[in-house]
């Protein structure tokens, strides 16, 4: 990052908030330009007080914005192409997020930019000027995080623009370092330059899913191959678990994610590579043995997901979607706890954005008459829904995804779902 003379070095924000829009504006950057450069500018105005007005700019050389795309690129429900393909899913909703997280912090968000010739995205926050922390010492510089778990490196392998908020922001809070990527491909190029401690891989993505990546990782150099790597997954059906373990995953976790689940597997991989190579690198890098795979995975180990549950309750028996919740109050109650107020009301305003995205890929899927497409389109509905707890949604994507044996039965459902989007968007703003 280039910052304009006598920028100050040291503020008091929120940097949480502010890596997510540099995260979000620097990624889209780098997905759009083939050739040519990214870069970032930062400067500040001092507005009194002791307070200042930051001002970001990220550039670029790639494809470019027409006018058109660019008066409604930061409106809720829109994308800069319609005809957005999987291998650029998301686009759009992280600029939503942006100028939310922008005018939270007391700024705001634009663009300018030329078809074929690039776009420069710019922000402001404002901030109060700080002064340098003290030193830690050293044993406080890898002290435990709030979760009781020493700070980790981590790094989210997941597709979903919504999900990698919901992660990231708990992550976050709990004192870890997260960088996010979107695919496989994305997550093979990260560990190469980054030394991780930790992946969290889904499943289903763009370009390279969870189980290819995970394979490719582990026949790079030993100091990469042997990153603990966790996989999150909405289908933790008995087989599929097996497959994950079998791909080289050290353990799983079902969406919707139960913070203290996903907890509880980090800090078990984390601890059993650390003993694994005090005990010495033989015994470490030697694969488990079905046996001991079925062992660790077993009742007795972890509790029944509530996603196991939920589809076990419609795969005996259809419960009419009406009947079901919008939101589960205790899920609400347990984001805002883990969130704070004000990122638990981005994130949940963050649901109506995906919801249509992905009812927009459906209705698209029915034209193209492509079921697969429809179901990973419900696929990737369902485990946003059920990490923010809008039951509805969940129930109805899940059954698109699991219990649609054509295309033309998707169609029949499409309608209900399009009912409860409408629904849980008016009920989110009555609990946000």
């Amino acid at each position: 990052m280039n910052l304009s003379p006598g920028t100050p070095l040291w503020v008091r924000g929120d940097p949480t908030r502010l890596r997510q829009i540099l995260f979000n504006l620097i990624g889209n950057a780098i997905k759009f330009t083939d050739k040519g450069s990214v870069s970032v500018i930062g400067s500040h105005r001092d507005i009194g007080d002791g307070a200042l007005e930051l001002r970001f700019e990220v550039r670029d050389t790639g494809i470019g914005i027409s006018e058109e795309a660019r008066a409604k690129l930061f409106a809720r429900f829109s994308q800069a192409d319609s005809s957005t393909t999987r291998k650029f899913g998301g686009t759009g909703l992280g600029l939503a997020i942006c100028k939310q997280l922008a005018e939270l912090m007391g700024g705001e968000i634009g663009v300018v930019s030329q078809p074929g010739r690039g776009s420069a995205f710019f922000f402001t926050i404002r901030c109060q000027l700080g002064e340098q922390p003290a030193e830690p010492h050293p044993s406080e510089a890898d002290a435990a995080s709030p979760s009781g778990m020493r700070k980790l490196r981590v790094l989210v392998a997941e597709d979903n623009s919504v999900n990698q908020l919901f992660i990231k922001m708990m992550l976050v809070r709990l004192g870890h370092f997260v960088d996010v990527v979107a695919n496989g491909v994305e997550a093979v190029e990260a560990v190469k330059s980054v030394p991780y401690d930790l992946i969290l891989m889904d499943i289903q993505m763009p370009e390279m899913d969870g189980p290819t990546a995970t394979k490719v990782i582990r026949q790079l150099d030993r100091s990469i191959s042997r990153i603990p790597i966790i996989a999150l997954t909405a289908n933790a059906m008995v087989g599929q678990r097996e497959e994950y373990l079998c791909a080289g995953m050290d353990d799983y976790v079902s969406k919707p994610i139960e913070r203290s689940l996903l907890l509880a597997a980090m800090a078990s991989v984390t601890a059993d590579r650390a003993a694994g190579e005090e005990a010495g690198a033989a015994s470490a890098n030697a694969p488990r043995s079905e046996a001991e795979s079925m062992e660790a995975h077993s009742p007795d180990r972890r509790t029944r997901s509530q996603a196991e549950t939920a589809e076990s309750h419609e795969r005996h028996g259809h419960v009419s979607s009406p009947t079901i919740a919008l939101f589960d109050p205790a899920k609400l109650v347990e984001l805002r706890e883990n969130f704070g107020e004000a990122d638990f009301r981005v994130a949940l305003s963050c649901i109506p954005d995906e919801g249509a995205k992905c009812l927009n890929l459906m209705k698209a899927a029915i034209g193209a008459g492509d079921l697969d497409a429809a179901r990973r389109a419900a696929h990737s509905l369902k485990g946003m829904a059920g990490n923010f707890g809008a039951t509805r949604l969940a129930a109805i994507s899940r059954r698109i995804e699991l219990d649609t044996p054509a295309i033309e039965a998707v169609a029949e459902e499409i309608d209900e779902l399009e009912q409860a989007l409408d629904a849980t968007r008016a009920e989110i703003g009555k609990v946000a």
